[in-house]
């Protein structure tokens, strides 16, 4: 399961890049690799699926709701 979460992470990731630099957005900041737990790689998928929400206000940083998540607030 890892590693199919794993491969839908970085594809998700690769297209968000693709649209950031397209429309003038910044991508947020996604830190994988394959030894992340699962958790850990839900988060940064919530990170992802926050972006393509409203892509238009990803210059403004926000805390997350999660503890445990990379966010740091400005």
């Amino acid at each position: 399961m890892q590693q199919q979460l794993y491969r839908l992470i970085s594809g998700i990731n690769r297209s968000v890049q693709m649209y950031s630099k397209q429309n003038s957005y910044y991508p947020p900041i996604i830190n994988i690799n394959k030894d992340m737990s699962s958790k850990e790689m839900l988060n940064e998928l919530d990170k992802l699926e926050r972006y393509l929400r409203v892509p238009q206000l990803s210059y403004l940083t926000r805390k997350s709701r999660d503890p445990d998540s990379n966010y740091v607030e400005k």
